[in-house]
């Protein structure tokens, strides 16, 4: 079903915070306020820019607005941006002289300024997918500016080769929540007014135009025995693949339920030819070296080797994944999602000889990122699934089931080396090139190692923790 477009952009009702906050530990002490907007489809692709300047940091939420812009949408759908004003006038500080103005005149002139020309610390900011469609399942995606900061190392670096970690702790109710946070030295109060400026739009702006009852979907995830907390609130939110350097952010007290022993996984794919810009192609940026670590950009060291080609064992063939087979691949699994939700996602199933099910399947989901992968028992051990991965992974650009039904078909009729190359013609993503190859991830549970043994096959390297995290929005706002 198709859904009109976002709307164009407009009053949030709070672009601009007249709290004052003084910055700390960057040497200066001065007034900030915090401006925000929505942005309309015209300041999406500069937005996009930016966020393919911090690239592999800004990876989930990049994929999730290029998902967004090739896809039919809800219309809760909004692109959300926040942005510290740091203006350091002494008039601003007694109050004269100061422009009053709303957050969009502000935000237009922070986008048109180049992705990565402004100091790391100079002017922190925030950007947001936010669809709240779907109560139950993965509502918001986000990224922060300083989650790119190298300064400040992801704590569970010096864990990355512990194999046998213990596992997540996933809490379904509200009467446990995850206490798991990160550093305080982390966190400045121009973050906390930065998240402070998210949580309060979606608060004023949006949940009230959310039913006070649970919709049809959220009743089918509870009778299906799917992850979810209990009763149904609006004001519950669901933020998702939240990087480990924001969990302290979501105030343990407000959390609902919380998986965090999750990796981000991180690949280099060849990038596939250039393709023809469209209308709603993104913009690319100029992406720094990647030995420049002080940027937070991986050191070549950490970067991931690209991941090898793979063909299928004999007898094996990759195809299209039908409504039936989504439904069972649903049936198996507590993941909270609808099968309209996985109908959007990219997918592509294993088949052996003639069976009409298959043995194997894996998703991208909205944000492209590698998705419930599985082989069924009696085929492991022959390297299905690190073949599947690869394929999935090599299909990042395909972010909408027309083009993704188009690669299906081209799947169909492949040769026997099963090494199945998307049409150039109707890949429509404009992918970022950092000489010759683009990023993608996958989130693995620590404690799954056989996931995790076939993300290193595929040379994915992983760089830091994430968690899904529910939150009453309400008790953020208010302070708990």
């Amino acid at each position: 079903m198709s859904h009109p477009a976002p709307q164009q952009s407009q009053t949030t009702g709070n672009e601009e915070s007249q709290e004052p906050q003084t910055r700390t530990g960057t040497g200066m002490g001065m007034r900030l306020k915090v401006r925000s907007s929505t942005l309309s489809p015209q300041q999406i692709p500069a937005l996009l820019s930016k966020l393919e300047a911090l690239l592999p940091f800004s990876i989930p939420l990049l994929r999730r607005i290029q998902f967004h812009l090739h896809h039919p949408v809800s219309e809760s759908a909004r692109v959300f941006v926040a942005i510290a004003d740091d203006d350091d006038d002494d008039d601003v500080e007694r109050g004269e002289g100061l422009e009053e103005e709303g957050g969009s005149g502000f935000v237009d002139r922070w986008l048109l300024r180049a992705g990565g020309e402004e100091a790391a610390d100079s002017q922190p900011w925030i950007a947001a997918h936010i669809d709240l469609a779907n109560a139950g399942q993965c509502q918001v995606w986000m990224f922060a500016s300083w989650e790119a900061d190298g300064r400040y190392p992801f704590s569970s670096s010096s864990t990355v080769t512990d194999s046998s970690s213990a596992s997540p702790s996933t809490n379904n109710s509200s009467s446990s929540p995850s206490t798991t946070t990160t550093s305080p030295s982390l966190i400045l109060p121009v973050h906390q007014a930065l998240m402070r400026q998210l949580f309060t739009y979606i608060h004023t702006s949006l949940i009230p135009a959310l039913p006070t009852t649970p919709p049809a979907s959220w009743l089918e995830l509870k009778r299906t025995g799917k992850y979810l907390s209990v009763p149904y609130s609006r004001n519950k939110v669901l933020f998702g693949t939240i990087s480990e350097k924001l969990w302290e952010l979501f105030p343990i007290g407000a959390r609902t339920r919380t998986d965090d022993g999750y990796w981000k996984y991180l690949f280099r794919v060849a990038s596939p030819p250039a393709v023809s810009s469209t209308p709603t192609a993104t913009a690319t940026a100029t992406v720094p070296s990647l030995s420049m670590s002080s940027s937070g950009l991986l050191p070549p060291q950490q970067s991931p080797p690209l991941i090898p080609s793979s063909s299928l064992p004999a007898g094996y063939t990759f195809g299209p994944m039908l409504p039936t087979h989504l439904q069972t691949v649903l049936d198996r699994t507590p993941i909270p999602r609808t099968l309209e939700t996985l109908r959007e996602y990219v997918s592509a199933g294993i088949f052996y000889r003639d069976d009409e099910f298959p043995i194997g399947w894996g998703f991208l989901g909205k944000d492209a990122s590698l998705s419930s992968l599985h082989t069924e028992p009696e085929h492991r051990g022959k390297g299905l699934a690190v073949a599947l991965a690869g394929e999935l992974l090599r299909r990042q650009h395909v972010v909408s089931p027309a083009v993704a039904a188009a690669a299906e078909k081209e799947m169909e009729m492949e040769t026997e080396t099963n090494n199945t190359t998307v049409n150039t013609d109707i890949a429509t993503t404009t992918i970022t090139d950092h000489t010759g190859y683009t990023w993608a991830h996958a989130d693995v549970s620590k404690a799954n190692t056989a996931s995790r043994r076939v993300m290193e096959k595929l040379g994915g390297v992983p760089m830091w923790m994430v968690m899904w995290t529910e939150v009453d929005v309400e008790k953020v706002v208010s302070g708990l």
